[in-house]
């Protein structure tokens, strides 16, 4: 028992040591004193008192400068460091700097020389800031973080000395303590022979520091024009004037194309059709109806209903997803041509094929068809007016790169390439929202895209800009502003600058004629254009145009309506069980009446099945202000 007792006690001494060890790695005491000059320049001296345990301070330690801090309207200014001497143990001492995105970081020490753990250690780091004094109306400010909320250590005691210049009383102060925003009051201050001390209260945990605001009175600094109005604004948000001209020049290209070659021909009257326009295939109405942004699951899926209803091939259900499809030759149906982009389609059947997600058996063929379509349909049906709508998004790529350049500097490879991650990141935002949206559906209903789509995935990837800048900080907020009414501009001119052909314009007419009798399911609208009579065949016929119409649930149910209305007037109220289903398709779904007797939930597994085979689709705080960064060991 003692034994056992003892082993325990044991394994938590040695649980316990490595915690003790690094908890002992602190900053003991932490002074930061703080001259300002007339001219609104800071002259900063930072004492530091370390604990060096081999954990985190092995050669010395490391300080973060920020080379941004934040204005009012996300503005983003620039932060410059002269630093002046660094020393330790009142020695001065080996230093070096790296620059990252965020932070100037300082590495004090060498790297060949070890610290002794267990000992003391006194850093100085003396540097220069200009410029960080903000003119107001009725008052002048100092806003800065004396003790940054990044350092990795607690800090027993903190404090800071500030000295405005001879003769400049502190109006009014504000401390803030804690994490970074936080409104902490864990402070003590005072005033004295023109200096205002403040030290704090209780131990700051790693990543919490000290912020403060003093208020002088107007004309105690030399004003500065950088740091007032108009031009304070612009260096606030430096690069703004290239991103407001590229909006503007884009905008106004996009809307004189538009005006020239994208609106729309008038329309005549939508009256109901009966049958599709002559020489347009079911592949061809979605093509067109969509000027060239159909997807696969209606174009293909449609063109190989139609080679089922036209008695080339058959459609046998495996399994749920699966499908056989076998080439048939019968003479009697050699009456119904192919269209050309049938032909296409019709070549991947000439063996028995099974269809499945992920087999890819449909990837050429998809591809090929999607070809024909855009050759039978683009131009004499619509015009992407493509080239114009390049032409935007080069002015758009050719204004980010000026801006980056510009803001931060073509030496600064590391600056440019962020500015362009973060172009890159909205548009792959925007691609995965726009994506996850296009596969939500309703029961029984195919995956499909909308315009509200568009819509949301652009004001998603907009506010995921917004975000990310809060994470990585270095550029103005009115800017990215700007950079996403670009993005959304392109996008949304994609669309826009499509339009159809005169020609075009009749047989679209023609389709939402047609479209509209399939999906009618109130016969007495329709009896004034005397429609013809509903029936097996006529169903069967139209289906492929109903599946790339999207109506043919709407069609199905039209069909059941007819067949039970006949029903009841013949007296065999379960006369139309007898059908079914297309004698091209057989497989384990089930026909009903009630369900609404339709083929939607065939044809969505059949497209749903397509699709995957043929690879292809469509105010103030504590952290707030300027200075602050943190540090660690190294």
């Amino acid at each position: 028992m003692v034994r056992r007792l003892f082993c325990c006690l044991a394994v938590l001494v040695l649980t316990l040591l490595p915690a003790r060890a690094h908890a002992a790695e602190i900053i003991h005491f932490y002074l930061t004193q703080l001259w300002i000059e007339k001219s609104g320049d800071l002259k900063i001296k930072e004492t530091i008192v370390v604990t060096a345990e081999r954990e985190e301070i092995n050669r010395g330690i490391y300080r973060d400068l920020p080379i941004v801090r934040h204005t009012s309207f996300g503005g983003v200014l620039p932060v410059e460091y002269e630093i002046l001497s660094v020393k330790k143990d009142g020695l001065d001492e080996s230093w070096h700097f790296e620059l990252g995105p965020r932070n100037k970081r300082i590495y004090i020490g060498e790297y060949h020389t070890l610290l002794d753990p267990g000992q003391r250690y006194t850093y100085e780091i003396v540097y220069t800031v200009p410029k960080q004094i903000f003119f107001f109306d009725d008052h002048e400010e100092l806003h800065w973080n004396v003790i940054g909320t990044g350092w990795i250590f607690p800090i027993e005691k903190g404090g800071a000395d500030i000295v405005p210049p001879p003769g400049v009383p502190v109006e009014s102060f504000e401390v803030f303590t804690g994490r970074a925003l936080w409104k902490g009051r864990d402070f003590e201050s005072k005033q004295e022979n023109g200096h205002l001390m403040v030290k704090t209260t209780r131990t700051l945990n790693p990543y919490e520091g000290i912020t403060v605001v003093v208020n002088f009175p107007k004309g105690s600094f030399a004003k500065d024009n950088s740091m007032t109005d108009a031009e304070f604004f612009w260096r606030a948000h430096k690069g703004l004037e290239i991103l407001l001209f590229a909006l503007a020049l884009i905008f106004f290209i996009y809307v004189l194309m538009w005006m020239r070659m994208g609106r729309d021909p008038k329309g005549g009257a939508i009256i109901p059709q009966y049958d599709p326009p002559e020489g347009v295939s079911p592949a061809m109405s979605a093509q067109i109806l969509n000027m060239g942004m159909a997807g696969t699951k209606e174009t293909l899926t449609a063109a190989i209903v139609s080679l089922a209803a036209k008695g080339f091939i058959k459609i046998k259900e495996m399994s749920k997803g699966t499908y056989e499809i076998t080439r048939i030759y019968p003479q009697v149906y050699y009456d119904k041509p192919l269209s050309e982009d049938e032909k296409v389609v019709i070549r991947a059947f000439e063996s028995t094929l099974v269809l499945k997600p992920g087999s890819q058996a449909l990837a050429k063929y998809s591809i090929e068809h999607t070809t024909i379509l855009d050759k039978l349909c683009r131009k004499k049906y619509y015009n992407n007016n493509y080239g114009w709508w390049f032409l935007g998004m080069a002015l758009y790529l050719g204004a980010l790169i000026a801006f980056t350049v510009y803001t931060y500097g073509p030496s600064e490879g590391a600056d440019f390439w962020i500015g362009v991650g973060i172009w890159v990141y909205t548009e792959i935002v925007y691609a995965i929202i726009f994506g996850t949206l296009g596969l939500l559906r309703k029961p029984g209903k195919r995956p499909e895209r909308k315009p509200w789509h568009h819509a949301l995935a652009l004001v998603i990837s907009g506010l995921s800009a917004p975000v990310l800048f809060a994470v990585v900080g270095f550029m103005s907020f009115l800017n990215i502003l700007i950079l996403f009414a670009m993005s959304a501009l392109v996008v949304v001119m994609r669309h826009l600058l499509r339009a159809p052909t005169k020609e075009g314009r009749e047989v679209m007419d023609h389709l939402i004629g047609f479209q509209y009798y399939m999906e009618a399911v109130e016969e007495k609208v329709l009896q004034k254009f005397d429609p013809p009579q509903m029936s097996r065949e006529l169903y069967e016929k139209y289906l492929p145009y109903a599946i790339a119409l999207k109506v043919d649930s709407k069609w199905g149910e039209k069909f059941a309506l007819a067949a039970a209305a006949a029903a009841t007037a013949a007296g065999a109220a379960t006369a139309t069980r007898a059908y079914g289903g297309p004698s091209w398709y057989s497989g384990s779904s089930a026909y009903s009446p009630s369900s609404g007797f339709s083929m939607a939930s065939i044809t969505n597994s059949i497209a749903s099945t397509v699709s995957a085979s043929s690879g292809s689709s469509s105010s103030g705080g504590s952290g707030g202000g300027g200075g602050g960064g943190g540090g660690g060991g190294w």
